[in-house]
Formats: structure tokens, sequence, C-alpha cells
């Protein structure tokens, strides 16, 4: 629904920082998003750039907890409405403001999740429908491996369904031959 609403990207190292900011300068991105330490798997997989933030979620996996999650994308919403506000008149692009720089330390499986469900969010909201497997195929035509694990795409489903229920907007759901166990998604 809007064209350049991110960019994904990985995440900036001490010699890349320049470039990565650069590209933030020239793109007036007002939000940042970095789901991934500084450090992970005694490698580093990012420069220390900004205050902390949402990093309670693991490498090749998913966060703990949805509501967490959501929580964090509504602060990252709230941050970008305040920033196209703050910007004023010079911008003058989408309504929605500027890209949103979404990354992790590849910027492909954390990031495709955020980016994934962000957009099945705000579609849900502005249709009432979405489909998350024509979205992950969309990003992956963008920026291929979006979303590398099993994990991440089925929690991209359960944090939709959490979003629906903590707003009245489901009342049950039957997850009774759901087993998260399972290692492999059918597609």
């Amino acid at each position: 629904m809007q064209k350049k609403a991110f960019i994904s990207t990985q995440g900036p190292l001490p010699k890349t920082m320049p470039d990565f900011w650069r590209m933030v300068w020239m793109e007036k991105t007002v939000v940042i998003v970095m789901t991934t330490r500084t450090v992970e798997r005694c490698r580093q997989k990012c420069g220390q750039y900004w205050p902390l933030l949402f990093n309670s979620w693991p490498d090749y996996g998913v966060p703990h907890s949805a509501i967490a999650m959501l929580e964090f994308r509504q602060k990252v919403r709230d941050c970008q409405k305040v920033g196209v506000q703050k910007l004023g008149s010079d911008w003058d692009g989408h309504p929605n403001g500027p890209p949103i720089v979404v990354h992790c330390s590849a910027g492909i499986g954390r990031t495709g999740t955020f980016i994934t469900l962000d957009i099945s969010l705000v579609r849900l909201q502005e249709t009432g429908k979405v489909n998350v497997k024509r979205t992950v195929e969309k990003i992956r035509s963008q920026r291929a491996y979006s979303i590398q694990m099993p994990d991440q795409y089925v929690f991209c489903y359960l944090a939709l369904l959490e979003y629906l229920l903590t707003r009245g907007l489901l009342q049950d759901v039957d997850l009774s031959g759901f087993d998260d166990s399972e290692s492999e998604v059918e597609e």
C-alpha cells in the first residue's frame, strides 16, 4: 500500500557505519528498527549506534512473546508518526513518511519477520484481510531469504492471532492441532 515503506539492510559494522548513516540521511529516515544485539554467539553482529531498544529476539528464532513484539511494533509506528510530524514541510512524500530502516545482523530473518508482521497488520487494519504467504513472497522478491526460519513464519501467524484476540476481533482460536515443536512448515 506504500512503495518504499521499508529498507531492509544488514546491521552496520564500524567500517560500514558512515555508509549506513548516509543512507539514513539521504532517505530522510526518521525511524531505525534494530532487531539484533551487538554481539551474539560470541560474534559481533552490529556496531553500537543506538540507545537500547527491543532486545528479546534471539538470533535464528522468534520473540518469546507476541504481545511484547506487538507493543514494540506500535512504538515504532508511534515514533514514525512523530518523526513525520517533525519533518513538516521537509517531507512531501507518502503520508506514512519516509522508509523505516529495519535491520538485524544479516537483514533477512528478524528483519523480514518484523516487516511481514507490520505489513500484515496495516493491511488487516485497512482492508480487514491479510495474506501472510503472499506478503512474504513479495518481500522475498525484493530481499532474498527474508524470514529464514519456519518458526519466524509461524510467529507471524501467531502474532496476528494474538493481535486479533487482544482487540476482541476474535472470540476464540482453536490451536489444538498446532504443534509448535514441529521444525517444518508446510506451504
